[in-house]
C-alpha cells in the first residue's frame, strides 16, 4: 500500500486546498474541492491523478519526489 496522505503532507501539502491551490498554480484545472477532500480522506488519489499530482510537485520542488518510504507491505 502507498501511504497518500502522508506523502502529500510531506510535500506540504496538508490539507485538500493546498493540493488544489497547486493545480491552479500550474494552470490545471483541479478536480473539485468535495473530491480532493475525498482522496485524503479515503488516503488514495485516483490513478489518472496521481502522475499529475506528482508532475506537479515536481514543477513546484524542481525535483522528483520521493516514493520508496511510503510503500508499506
Amino acid at each position: 500500500m502507498f501511504r497518500t496522505v502522508d506523502f502529500l503532507k510531506d510535500q506540504g501539502l496538508s490539507k485538500p486546498t493546498h493540493l488544489a491551490d497547486l493545480f491552479k498554480r500550474y494552470g490545471v484545472t483541479p478536480p473539485s474541492l468535495m473530491a480532493i477532500d475525498k482522496w485524503y480522506r479515503r488516503g488514495t488519489i485516483p490513478g489518472e491523478w496521481f502522475p499529475i499530482v506528482l508532475a506537479l510537485i515536481e514543477a513546484d520542488t524542481g525535483k522528483v519526489p520521493a516514493l520508496l518510504d511510503y510503500l508499506t507491505p
